[in-house]
């Protein structure tokens, strides 16, 4: 591999990640802070949230987790920190509500949102399911597309649904079901699996990035991919519910957004990563965790004061805010760590 292609094979990791932080706070925002005919309307923030945002941040840490020397009693060490680092979160960014329900007597169950199920502790599960599947799935690309397979027959044939209560606060961390569960392990653990799956071909799609067409045959595709299908992958972004336990149809447009949207950004990374915006989307996609963290303890506990309250000016105020915020805080947290 040369120089070159190393360079630009880890800034696109960092850039896509740093988009990604961006779109999840403006999601975010939107979901809990904005009027409802605003929410009604929002179907390119519900997207841009969607598509570009977690499924991608799963792949790329499938991707570094093949990539990594991790051993396997390592990898199911950090997968469980960050089940336990989710459920902290949880408890952070509701405080505000769970004070309101302890002592203020409203009408809430706090352990829906104690045990809601979100990004980290996806990534926690994981980390947990590849490093127990590890020796099977290092060299045998079939096996790895066997349970991606496998994840979407199961999803579409358990119903988590019938789960009855308390059952369904630990069965929504693998097969969904309530309105808690956002990121179920069925299906979401099919795209850390392809992030996996895809390190182990990459060669493959490095060949063709260098090939004298490779820019026009990536822009091209993804126009034509979003001008042809934006209507079915926009309602199934803006319907929660669907997208949060999507089908294996939805999957297959994802991957094929991914490479897409990933090749536009290796096309671009040197340009944008030499800009100040580029630098700072670099800073953000290097610390996505810390990042992600301190924008949901600032916007959960907002959440219950100002929800479904504010118009487009407040939220694009809001947005910048919470953003410069969070990353202060996340350079002031690596800064801490340094030190000591």
């Amino acid at each position: 591999m040369t120089h070159r292609e190393e360079k630009t094979r880890f800034i696109t990791p960092d850039l896509l990640k740093g988009i990604a932080i961006l779109f999840m706070i403006q999601v975010h925002l939107m979901e809990l802070f904005a009027l409802p005919d605003i929410f009604a309307s929002s179907k390119l923030s519900l997207f841009l949230g969607g598509p570009p945002a977690a499924p991608i941040f799963m792949i790329i840490m499938g991707y570094f987790i093949a990539h990594s020397s991790m051993s396997k009693i390592a990898m199911l060490k950090r997968g469980v920190q960050l089940i336990i680092w989710g459920m902290l979160l949880n408890i952070g960014l509701n405080m505000h509500l769970i004070y309101r329900v302890l002592f203020e007597s409203w009408n809430y169950n706090i352990w829906e949102y104690i045990f809601g199920v979100d990004i980290l502790q996806l990534a926690g599960l994981s980390l947990v399911i590849i490093a127990l599947l590890a020796d099977r799935i290092k060299s045998k690309w079939y096996f790895i597309a066997a349970i991606i397979i496998a994840i979407f027959v199961l999803s579409s044939l358990i119903n988590g649904e019938t789960i009855p209560s308390p059952w369904n606060y630990f069965s929504a961390y693998f097969i969904g079901g309530t309105s808690w569960s956002y990121f179920p392990l069925l299906p979401w653990l099919a795209y850390p699996l392809t992030g996996y799956a895809f390190y182990k071909s990459e060669s493959f799609f490095l060949t063709w990035s260098w090939h004298k067409y490779f820019n026009l045959f990536t822009i091209a595709g993804f126009i034509i991919l979003m001008s042809t299908s934006w209507t079915y992958v926009s309602n199934i972004s803006h319907h929660l519910p669907l997208y949060y336990k999507h089908k294996f149809l939805f999957y297959l447009w994802i991957i094929v957004f991914s490479l897409l949207w990933a090749g536009i950004f290796m096309i671009f990374s040197k340009r944008i990563a030499n800009t100040k915006f580029g630098k700072y989307l670099i800073f953000l996609g290097k610390n996505i965790t810390s990042i992600y963290v301190f924008q949901w303890l600032i916007i959960g506990n907002l959440a219950t004061i100002w929800y479904q309250q504010k118009g487009w000016t407040e939220l694009i105020v809001y947005f910048i805010t919470i953003t410069l915020l969070s990353s202060s805080l996340s350079w002031a947290w690596q800064e801490i760590k340094h030190r000591k």
